[in-house]
């Protein structure tokens, strides 16, 4: 078992990874990738949408047929 006292101390708990010490904080993106970005989170909410849209027309495609043949009621 490691002894308590061999790591790095940090401010917040007490306790850090040795690994991590060195890490940057923030990644800088360059230009091209932020807009990259923009692109692909733009087109995932489009596809988002364009589902969410099918499954709303579908279901009151077959609610209404439903509906039509007397099943509503």
């Amino acid at each position: 078992m490691a002894n308590p006292t061999d790591g790095a101390r940090d401010t917040k708990d007490g306790w850090s990874d040795p690994a991590l010490e060195n890490a940057p904080e923030t990644v800088k993106l360059s230009p091209a990738e932020e807009l990259a970005r923009k692109k692909r989170n733009l087109m995932i909410a489009v596809g988002l949408v364009a589902f969410i849209v099918l499954i709303f027309l579908t279901t009151v495609v077959r609610m209404s047929s439903n509906y039509n043949a007397g099943a509503g009621g």
